[in-house]
């Protein structure tokens, strides 16, 4: 039976390899040229449109999507991968999709044509055709495909994310619709989704012992520092005999969800004792401090993009409902989603970064000084300084704080 499994695991990549190179073509399934300047001009008039301040706090807003514009996302996006071109049909409750990848291989059968439908099956997405070439992939295998991908996709921060914001979705001849309700507590709510993934065991520990320095003389309207020498200084006695990343993801975990009004039972073992309110602070505040741990948290859960996105997209929303656009949140996430991805990755740096911490004597080693940066734009100044996200002004500075955030000497040996 072993000997059989063996070869059952030699084989499959052999396999999938021979079926890749029988579906290749000679020529490209899509007729029509490629125009990348005319994509990338339909998605970002798109992304304006869906742009998040373009939808208030609490309000329903219908998005929709023609075939063109599914076409125009989908090259723009993937054009940085291979020399990729896709098509898309709609009709009643299922898409139609066409993709076409030109492989850098000298012989003429070069072209990866893929076809594919998808259906609106049980108000879920279901890949019901898939076709490479001129194979037609058996329902039985699209099936076993599909299934895994769907279960990741699942797990993904930002399928859970969309989970909370999309209320409904409909395909039709003319659109992909989606129903959005822009929510207040998205932060809050993804993070509730975040912690079901993380190591319980290793969370309530950090976490009642986060309630024990709470209880036993630590300033909470201190600054952050010290909590964190507490927890690390653990940590570094407990690196012999468990994995330095699980333990830094769950510390991040516990602090995050401090950060989010979560830290309850089971997270807190001991449901008679009631953690103190979030008020700790990294340069003095306790916005940079919540937003940096919210996102090393996320970070540390292997989201740090998805981290750096949603901080964005925050900022943006607040520039028009709320406390105006602030480079500084946005520096505290994007510098907490860098450390707490560096305390993750590998095990020699999860190490290191659990010595530091436990040792650090000031906010800049783990914190750039955002003193300087600018915060609380209302819209017009916004608009008159920056002219929108993807401007020059706006990645320059963006470029900076990200200067900024790798010369941190946490992150450097």
């Amino acid at each position: 039976m072993f000997r059989l499994i063996k070869w059952l695991l030699l084989l499959t990549p052999i396999m999938a390899l021979g079926l890749l190179m029988a579906s290749l073509e000679q020529t490209s399934a899509i007729s029509a040229a490629a125009n990348p300047k005319l994509d990338k001009s339909i998605t970002r008039t798109v992304l304006q449109r869906v742009h998040p301040n373009q939808i208030p706090p609490g309000e329903s807003k219908q998005l929709q999507f023609n075939s063109t514009e599914l076409s125009a996302i989908a090259n723009t996006l993937l054009k940085r991968l291979a020399n990729f071109q896709s098509a898309f049909q709609l009709s009643e409750n299922q898409m139609d999709f066409t993709l076409s990848v030109e492989l850098p291989l000298i012989d003429s059968w070069r072209y990866l044509n893929v076809h594919g439908v998808v259906a609106k099956q049980n108000d879920q997405p279901a890949l019901t055709t898939l076709q490479l070439g001129s194979l037609n992939i058996p329902t039985t295998l699209v099936n076993w495909i599909s299934g895994p991908l769907i279960e990741i996709a699942h797990r993904r921060f930002e399928y859970q994310l969309a989970a909370l914001i999309i209320e409904q979705w409909s395909i039709d001849p003319q659109h992909l619709s989606f129903q959005v309700r822009w929510r207040t507590d998205v932060v809050e709510k993804a993070f509730e989704q975040l912690l079901v993934s993380a190591d319980q065991r290793a969370v309530q520990f950090y976490t009642d012992q986060l309630i024990y320095w709470q209880h036993s003389g630590g300033d909470q309207f201190g600054d952050l520092r010290p909590l964190l020498n507490h927890l690390f200084s653990l940590a570094v006695q407990r690196s012999g005999l468990y994995d330095a990343r699980n333990d830094n993801q769950a510390i991040f975990s516990a602090l995050g969800a401090w950060a989010t009004r979560q830290l309850k039972h089971p997270l807190v073992s001991d449901e008679t004792v009631k953690p103190k309110g979030f008020y700790l602070k990294i340069h003095k505040r306790t916005d940079l401090a919540r937003h940096f741990l919210i996102a090393a948290a996320y970070a540390a859960h292997g989201n740090r993009q998805a981290s750096d996105r949603l901080g964005l997209l925050k900022e943006l929303n607040d520039t028009h409902r709320g406390s105006g656009f602030s480079f500084t949140d946005l520096a505290a996430g994007l510098a907490g989603a860098r450390v707490g991805e560096f305390a993750t990755n590998r095990t020699p740096d999860a190490m290191l970064i659990q010595d530091k911490l436990a040792r650090s004597t000031n906010d800049n080693d783990f914190m750039p000084n955002v003193s300087a940066l600018p915060e609380h734009l209302e819209p017009a100044e916004f608009d008159a300084r920056f002219h929108g996200s993807d401007s020059p002004e706006f990645q320059q500075l963006m470029q900076q704080i990200d200067l900024d955030i790798n010369a941190l000497p946490i992150l450097n040996h």
